[in-house]
């Protein structure tokens, strides 16, 4: 099995277990009155993943500056909401999109200077959330809340492999976050509703440990990335489930 196609099989595999524990955890808030939207949209990530300064050589005074950088696809996703008590709601949702990894890096020696070389990867990050939703309208046509909530996410594919980034593989696949955000729905008959989401999805990761950070010319080590912040704009169609 090629490389390529074994981190297909893996990033299926691992959505799949996702789903999986969507299914479990679902039945609890489709006993309440309860809805459920399929969602489609665009993601958003900062224009900078990663910057860190190595050396090919441990101990050796020669670096090289890496620079990451994460370009997001289309999103799909699908969200059920149940009603817990007055206008507090609770939501478990999964969001799937596609990324392209850019890891850029300057020549041997000139940390300094311009980017020479370019790697490019492809990968997917999965996100699975369950919280409670605030909605302060409640109407019979129109409902508008926000959420705060824990989230997983699944960094699955080759992008995120040491086998093709090396040092800046993530240390770990799965990673805990935070999720904010804000749901607007507006029904349109008794059973089909459309919805738009607006979600801030922050969250960390720890890169593989390169033996060169924490010199004395380099003493602060970059192995965690900056907080990231990835603006998920969805908009899709919801229907009661009871």
């Amino acid at each position: 099995m090629s490389p390529r196609r074994g981190s297909a099989v893996r990033g299926a595999q691992v959505t799949a277990r996702a789903l999986a524990l969507a299914a479990v955890l679902a039945p609890p808030l489709a006993a309440q009155r309860s809805e459920v939207a399929i969602l489609a949209g665009i993601v958003q990530s900062p224009a900078v993943e990663f910057d860190r300064v190595t050396s090919p050589t441990t101990g050796a005074p020669v670096y090289t500056r890496e620079r990451g950088r994460r370009i997001p696809g289309a999103s799909v996703g699908v969200a059920v909401n149940g009603a817990l008590r007055g206008h507090v709601f609770g939501e478990l949702g999964l969001v799937s999109h596609a990324i392209e990894r850019r890891i850029s890096r300057t020549a041997t020696g000139d940390h300094t200077g311009p980017f020479v070389a370019t790697s490019t990867t492809e990968g997917r990050i999965t996100s699975l959330w369950m919280g409670p939703t605030y909605r302060f309208v409640d109407r019979e046509r129109l409902a508008v809340g926000v959420i705060g909530a824990p989230m997983l996410q699944f960094l699955t594919g080759e992008t995120f492999g040491e086998a093709s980034t090396e040092d800046n593989a993530a240390r770990s696949r799965v990673k805990l976050g935070l999720l904010i955000g804000l749901r607007a729905r507006y029904w349109l008959s008794d059973r089909l509703g459309v919805q738009l989401t607006v979600d801030d999805a922050m969250w960390t990761y720890p890169l593989l440990q390169h033996g060169s950070e924490g010199t004395e010319l380099f003493p602060e080590a970059h192995q965690r990335t900056p907080r990231q912040h990835d603006l998920r704009v969805q908009l899709g169609v919801a229907m009661p489930l009871r």
